[in-house]
């Protein structure tokens, strides 16, 4: 009796299960491959070589020759050899954070410093050495920012393809 159970689980978990494509990203290095797999419902940021567009947004699926990729505003179906660019985003809750702060504490240290020598009536309402130091700020938590993206091109040493993960 336990095993017609246990066969009669296996038939019915083998006939709920599908196969899933993934869409995966090569990148050809020396003496290495490096693989970044999407999967559906992963979010995605490319471009498409008929315009200068960025699509952005969730995959909702992906076909044999085309993804689909699903923002708020709408769903647009790309062709895979349409794709000529990926843009990979490697933030955290750290990154942004610090981005974030590093920007606002640039413009509050300029903003601090000019109502204190307006309120102690210093002749140099706005300093030189504090702009310096506000403008360093800035460009610390814009360059936070940038930093963690990465455009990779398709051509030559990387290539886009669906891999079929069916068992038959």
């Amino acid at each position: 009796m336990k095993r017609l159970l246990f066969i009669f689980i296996f038939f019915i978990s083998s006939l709920l299960s599908y196969a899933q494509k993934i869409l995966r990203l090569d990148i050809q290095r020396p003496f290495r491959i490096k693989e970044i797999s999407f999967y559906p419902k992963d979010h995605i940021t490319l471009k498409v070589k008929s315009s200068k567009k960025i699509i952005y947004g969730t995959i909702l699926a992906i076909g044999d020759s085309a993804i689909i990729v699903s923002n708020k505003k709408s769903n647009d179906t790309v062709a895979i050899k349409q794709i000529r660019l990926i843009i990979l985003n490697h933030t955290n809750y750290l990154t942004e954070s610090f981005s974030y702060v590093f920007a606002i504490a640039g413009v509050g240290i300029m903003a601090i410093d000019a109502v204190n020598n307006i309120f102690n009536n210093n002749t140099p309402i706005i300093k030189t050495s504090i702009v310096k130091t506000g403008i360093a700020l800035i460009a610390a938590g814009i360059i936070i920012k940038i930093i963690p993206k990465r455009r990779h091109k398709i051509g030559k040493r990387k290539k886009l393809k669906v891999i079929n993960l069916s068992p038959y």
